[in-house]
């Protein structure tokens, strides 16, 4: 998800290039080599057409339905946590919402990938498994082991953020604070490459994650990733995505995704202090965990427990950068067939 860019109401210089998006990923595609690989979001549509006899209503009545169809499904997904806690009733209402906007997506010209209002900075107001099977509702399909339960327990999240940047560039950042306290976040970048013609597809080739605390102590943690992602439908506010595994996004544009450095993401370089940090938390917990395991009180055991659940956790969540195998959210390590990643810059 390297150029500092972004689009019309989310950031980035709205010029328009002479050669469309399209276009410049294929080129792009086409002479140069798969380098690194991770997984953010996907999609694809299909459509239906309008119908009528006067020219001008078929344009305009989808366009009315549209922006009746955004309302709703921004409604819907406002107090839903980014969908985590939407219950059943609430994700079918907006999945069924989704799959009228797909429909009209199918047919809109430009197609995604030759639009200008694919470049910005969006939040993910809202994912949806319930279509992938059990196997592929492995962890969160935004945010990894971070949107866990154990991960959202100790990391409260502040924000969730995704940025398409010119010319071939995808970012992504889940903002948080550490025990509610300690801000922080952990950030991925990567390369876009054209899938297929359709101008919908993309896969993402992602450096290692990025974890940093108070914006200035930093550190890469797990490994490179890949993503593939299809955009539905596309308008002024949302952008809508479908994950290979079949999970759904909800992107928009949004002031807090502005304010977000999105074009900074991945960029960090690791720090000692940033190393030593996060070896000296994790150290601290065990050593006072055993501390307080050892008075042979029940009550500082119970705590020592506590601190000793808090280290494990945090030690999980760290894993592999916080990405899960086998869901949406990434795919681990080089690609079959594909040359080794380039060793991250550190």
């Amino acid at each position: 998800m390297l150029a500092k860019s972004s689009a019309r109401g989310a950031g980035l210089p709205h010029a328009r290039c002479p050669v469309n998006a399209r276009t410049r990923l294929a080129r792009r595609t086409a002479s140069s080599s798969p380098q690194r690989v991770t997984e953010l979001a996907d999609g694809g549509g299909s459509g239906d057409p309008g119908s009528g006899s006067a020219a001008a209503a078929p344009a305009e009545k989808p366009q009315r339905d549209a922006r009746a169809l955004v309302d709703a499904v921004l409604e819907q997904v406002r107090t839903t946590d980014g969908g985590i806690s939407a219950p059943p009733e609430v994700s079918a209402r907006v999945d069924a919402l989704l799959d009228e906007l797909e429909a009209i997506g199918a047919q809109q010209t430009p197609r995604p990938l030759d639009n200008d209002l694919l470049w910005g900075n969006y939040t993910v107001a809202y994912t949806s498994v319930a279509r992938a099977t059990e196997a592929q509702r492995r962890g969160q399909p935004a945010g990894g082991r971070f949107r866990s339960g154990v991960g959202r327990a100790l990391f409260s999240t502040t924000g969730l953020f995704q940025s398409v940047l010119r010319p071939d560039v995808a970012t992504n950042k889940v903002a948080f604070r550490l025990f509610g306290v300690l801000p922080g976040y952990v950030g991925l970048r990567g390369r876009l490459e054209l899938v297929g013609s359709g101008g919908d597809t993309v896969k993402v080739l992602f450096d290692r994650p990025v974890l940093s605390f108070a914006d200035c102590l930093n550190i890469r943690i797990g490994p490179p990733s890949s993503v593939q992602l299809s955009t539905t439908y596309l308008d002024e506010r949302i952008r809508l995505g479908k994950g290979s595994r079949g999970s759904l996004f909800v992107f928009e544009r949004t002031a807090a995704a502005d304010a977000a450095a999105m074009d900074r993401v991945g960029l960090e370089r690791t720090t000692p202090a940033g190393v030593l940090l996060l070896a000296a938390m994790l150290g601290a917990m065990a050593l006072g965990g055993w501390g307080l395991f050892r008075t042979g009180a029940p009550a500082l055991q119970l705590c020592g427990a506590l601190v000793w659940a808090a280290a494990v956790g945090m030690a999980a969540v760290f894993w592999k950068g916080g990405i899960v195998d086998g869901g949406d959210e990434g795919t681990q390590g080089p690609q079959k067939g594909a040359a080794a990643p380039a060793p991250a810059a550190s």
